[in-house]
């Protein structure tokens, strides 16, 4: 029973975001020994991890001009 709901709630859910692959944050190294990690909210999806139906059918790469990563 708790199984099928679970199976629901996973069907419900809109797909992850292209750019961040559903995290919601874009991480990369700075500085000069790359020491630094930084996070960034995903410009794509406004750190929600998805990108809303009607904005999810554009290109991310629009968005972020980083190429999506793939899956």
């Amino acid at each position: 029973m708790a199984s099928e709901q679970f199976k629901q709630q996973v069907e419900q859910q809109p797909p992850p975001c292209p750019a961040c692959g559903g995290s919601g944050q874009l991480n990369f190294f700075k500085g000069e020994s790359r020491f630094l990690l930084s996070v960034e909210e995903c410009p794509a999806c406004c750190g929600f991890g998805y990108v809303p139906e009607e904005e999810s059918k554009e290109n991310p790469e629009e968005k972020t001009g980083k190429p999506a990563p793939k899956a």
